[in-house]
């Protein structure tokens, strides 16, 4: 019977691995700011992690007490919007969704607290270590830090997990994963995707705060462009002549 769930067992693990399509939703906190839903998929990129690695994790302060419902975790390759990282700044709230769209229906969804980990992170190793081998190498989520091409990788302890039924989603044949990303990552430089992230990804559309290593880059161009205040300058030049009178006279003292 359809309904929440108390346990999430490996053949629920199983089932949600098996499908070629899954949905995260978030919010921000203001009742003005925009719901996001973003699909996701390609194959080998969603995993679950043991959650007893969770009081290991830099990334989790705030880990639980009791052993979570389950542990997901997907590689965020990349996209022009970084709406679901902004959310889990601001507040931590995920929703996972899950679709049959087989003989069999059925619609699962995870409840939980989401983080995100950089490739500059300490814990990004440890988690990337939970993916197989050929979507770490096929979307460039290994290696050292400023060699990794993926994004990210987004984690959320389950919370709560519920089914329902299915009945109106319609039945549907898969085909297969699109491969513009992984030709794309074997061809275009770390350098061109930070430049893009940075474009992209440094503001949520609502303004909020977007990819840390992003909105770095943005703030450091911006501060670059900013034009030396005339005071500020002349100081500058005073400092020069002051030094180069002491080194003169520290030369005639030798």
């Amino acid at each position: 019977m359809p309904g929440q769930l108390s346990a999430v067992t490996d053949e629920t693990k199983n089932w949600v691995l098996e499908q070629p399509l899954f949905f995260v939703g978030s919010a921000p906190l203001s009742a003005s700011g925009h719901v996001n839903i973003s699909p996701k998929g390609l194959d080998g990129t969603l995993t679950f992690i043991d959650p007893a690695v969770l009081p290991s994790l830099a990334s989790v302060p705030d880990a639980p007490s009791a052993t979570p419902l389950a542990v997901v975790a997907y590689l965020d390759i990349g996209g022009s919007g970084v709406e679901t990282v902004s959310h889990m700044q601001e507040n931590g709230r995920l929703v996972l969704m899950w679709l049959s769209f087989g003989e069999k229906p059925r619609i699962l969804r995870f409840w939980g607290k989401g983080y995100f980990v950089e490739p500059s992170h300490p814990d990004f190793p440890l988690l990337a270590d939970h993916f197989p081998l050929s979507a770490r190498e096929t979307f460039k989520a290994m290696g050292p830090a400023d060699q990794v091409k993926t994004r990210n990788i987004v984690f959320m302890v389950v919370e709560r997990a519920a089914d329902s039924c299915g009945y109106g989603v319609p039945k549907m044949k898969f085909e297969a994963h699109r491969a513009i990303f992984p030709e794309k990552f074997a061809t275009q430089s770390k350098e061109k995707y930070d430049d893009y992230r940075q474009r992209k990804n440094s503001y949520s559309i609502d303004g909020l705060p977007g990819l840390p290593s992003a909105l770095e880059r943005t703030w450091a161009m911006e501060l670059a462009a900013v034009p030396a205040h005339p005071v500020a300058a002349n100081i500058s030049k005073l400092l020069s002549v002051g030094g180069f009178v002491l080194a003169l006279g520290l030369m005639f003292m030798q």
